[in-house]
């Protein structure tokens, strides 16, 4: 009985101790955790922070420890501050943060149950008209032979407008050419027409023979030695066919001051009546022949073969643009025209960026001419060209066994075709010569020089 008493006494000591303990560790835990929320939770609110809230621990009636959120538990009633360890040593309060600006009053408006659709004004044309256009392409920098040219056209563009007063007025034929001249005999029959003494003075001839070819045979007769020392290569579908033209027009200006009518004429070229017929003819007005087409087909492809519709601006407008072919007659004031020109040839002498619509030589002298002096043009050309039988780009190339004297004499009878204005320019035309007919016609092959010879002295060079 003893043993067991004493053993009852032992563990009832025990377990007051060891509830003792526990009871004295969770007070102080829960002491150290209400410290520690008081501290922070009064730092958090100076400076703006959100509270944390830390776990509190709870022993039950059947000593059972309950864990719970400190916002759960009932705040502490306000008399009884939280017991202190020991007193927190005196220190600075922390500074206090600006309270932030309030934030701007915002203005609340009620919106409509649908909004209606917003349609953005287009522009009207005339103010798309009115745009200013791009930057004018630059042109290259001129080469060593176009430096060349200038100087020549320059010169040129200093003699008289006029021919001398008691010299007779003569008639310079232009040549255009890369090969040997295959026709060459039936000319030499034209300017030797009648062994004519004068006549041989009312002309002059000057061939541009392209030197990247050869010549053989050379030239000869009426040909000897009247190739101009400035011919540079050409190329169709180029600005160089141009700068031929002009170098051409040039050196005749400065060779005879007594040529007045200058004739642009190929390899390919016959005459379609005697030289008489063909000078009676030019001299009855003081007009130029060249052909000057508003409206052709593909025109305004062809105005803006060089890039764009702006590349031309502003020295070339699209109304002004013209089409005609580069086989014309000029007067002696139109030829220096040319030559002094260089406004438009800096915009005709760009590259190409579509070749296949691209003819400069075609485009060139019409519209500079157009833009000049139309008044003092009549808008034809002189010499005939089949597009009828067109062969992709090229006219129509006359064979030897088309020859005859109805193809010629059909080719006299066709009628001129009149621009600017058409039949309008036609009747004003027909008021000054009724007789206007072509005086030459292109192409015909070198096969076609026999049948021609056979014809000429009964049809082509009678008066």
């Amino acid at each position: 009985m003893m043993i067991t008493r004493d053993i009852s006494s032992l563990f009832c000591t025990i377990f007051i101790s060891t509830s003792f303990a526990l009871f004295y560790s969770i007070t102080t835990t829960n002491f150290l955790f209400s410290y520690i929320d008081t501290v922070v939770t009064s730092h958090a609110t100076s400076v703006h922070f959100h509270r944390v809230f830390t776990p509190a621990t709870t022993i039950n009636d059947d000593n059972t420890v309950t864990i719970t959120s400190s916002s759960d538990l009932p705040p502490p009633p306000p008399s009884q501050p939280p017991p202190m360890l020991s007193p927190p040593p005196p220190s600075q309060p922390p500074p206090m943060l600006s309270p932030p600006p309030p934030p701007p009053p915002t203005l609340s408006l009620p919106l409509p149950a649908s909004l209606p659709p917003v349609t953005l004004p287009s522009l009207p044309p005339t103010y798309v008209k009115s745009l200013p256009p791009s930057p004018p392409a630059s042109p290259p920098p001129p080469t060593p032979e176009e430096e060349e040219d200038l100087k020549l056209f320059q010169l040129a563009a200093k003699v008289n407008s006029t021919p001398p007063p008691n010299a007779p007025q003569k008639i310079g034929f232009l040549f255009l050419t890369t090969t040997p001249l295959p026709l060459a005999p039936l000319w030499e029959l034209y300017f030797n027409q009648n062994n004519n003494q004068t006549m041989k003075n009312l002309f002059n001839i000057y061939i541009h023979a392209d030197p990247s070819h050869p010549y053989n045979p050379p030239f000869s007769g009426h040909f000897f030695n009247r190739t101009i020392p400035s011919s540079k290569p050409t190329q169709r579908g180029s600005p160089s066919l141009i700068a031929s033209a002009r170098r051409l027009l040039s050196e005749a200006l400065l060779d005879d001051p007594s040529n007045s009518r200058f004739i642009i004429l190929s390899t390919s070229c016959i005459p379609l009546h005697s030289f008489n017929f063909t000078y009676n003819m030019l001299f009855q007005t003081n007009k130029s022949f060249i052909e000057i087409l508003k409206g052709e087909p593909k025109e305004y492809v062809r105005y803006t073969a060089r890039g764009n519709a702006d590349i031309m601006l502003p020295e070339i407008p699209l109304e002004d643009f013209r089409i005609g072919s580069q086989f014309f007659i000029l007067n002696r004031h139109h030829a220096k025209l040319v030559v002094n020109d260089e406004k438009l040839w800096r915009k005709f002498k760009l590259p190409c960026v579509f070749p296949k619509y691209c003819y400069p030589e075609e485009q060139y002298f019409s519209t500079l001419l157009n833009m000049e002096d139309s008044s003092s043009c009549i808008p034809a050309t002189l010499t005939h060209v089949d597009w009828s039988k067109r062969l992709g780009s090229h006219p129509w190339t006359y064979r030897d066994t088309e020859i005859g004297m109805e193809l010629i004499e059909s080719l006299r009878k066709r009628e001129l075709r009149y621009g600017n204005g058409g039949v309008e320019n036609q009747t004003e035309a027909a008021r000054v010569d009724p007789n206007y007919s072509f005086l030459f016609a292109r192409k015909f092959s070198r096969n076609c020089l026999k049948p021609l010879l056979d014809i000429a002295g009964d049809l082509i060079l009678k008066n």
